[in-house]
């Protein structure tokens, strides 16, 4: 934008410029003050031009309108955040089955780890180490079919003792009929003890690590509650 005018009526609106520029950003009420100063301090004998005045004008039309629409999408994310953690506390509880290749086990019987294959695989494996990344078992499957896959873990180490109770790692090496690798996605499940909101956004306390709510797949029935179709008496 031109701005016409000598001495201290242009300081001025350079000074204001420089302030609106300064704070990193330019407003609809910075540019409008701008498009006045202008006119204010035109040249009578070079009045600006209508096509120009206009065209300021549609510009600050456009600045007003885009405003507008940060301001709504800024109430829109509040909205959908609320929603959000508002979904996240009713999760408390229950029963999820999220990504992930962390477990929990307690050190007594044994317990199911579950993994999903891109594909078929002719030979698959399930290498289990402790949280010090020591290997405690190896679990040999054999040919899996691609899809949902469920494996029971006894409990035992490859010499034959108990693990003992703890957080535990999986790692799943499938190979096709080529000995081509097979994409897996691992998962596991457990109960819902917290919600924590410090991030910016919800996470679930599951067996002591963090969940995000889009890593979860599938929701149970909430502890103590009897199931579906069952005999509430």
């Amino acid at each position: 934008m031109t701005i016409s005018g000598t001495g201290a009526s242009t300081e001025t609106v350079e000074s204001q410029f420089y302030d609106a520029t300064r704070a990193n950003s330019l407003g609809k009420d910075d540019f409008l003050m701008l498009l006045v100063t202008q006119l204010r301090n035109q040249d009578p004998l070079q009045p600006m031009e209508n096509t120009e005045f206009v065209a300021q004008l549609a510009q600050f039309s456009s600045l007003e309108q885009l405003t507008n629409i940060g301001d709504q999408l800024a109430l829109v994310e509040i909205g959908q955040m609320s929603v959000s953690n508002m979904q996240a506390a009713s999760l408390v509880g229950r029963e999820i089955t999220a990504r992930g290749d962390t477990f929990s086990y307690d050190g007594t019987g044994g317990t199911d780890l579950e993994f999903e294959l891109s594909g078929n695989a002719e030979r698959v494996e399930i290498v289990i180490t402790d949280e010090h990344g020591t290997e405690v078992r190896t679990l040999e499957l054999g040919p899996q079919s691609s899809g949902m896959v469920s494996e029971h873990w006894d409990g035992r180490t490859d010499s034959g003792t108990f693990a003992g109770a703890g957080r535990y790692q999986m790692q799943i090496r499938a190979f096709d009929g080529e000995d081509t690798p097979v994409e897996t996605s691992t998962l596991f499940t457990g109960t819902v003890t917290g919600i924590f909101f410090d991030r910016g956004y919800a996470e679930l306390e599951v067996d002591g690590a963090r969940i995000r709510l889009g890593d979860v797949v599938s929701i149970g029935t909430p502890a103590g509650a009897p199931e579906a179709g069952g005999d509430a008496g």
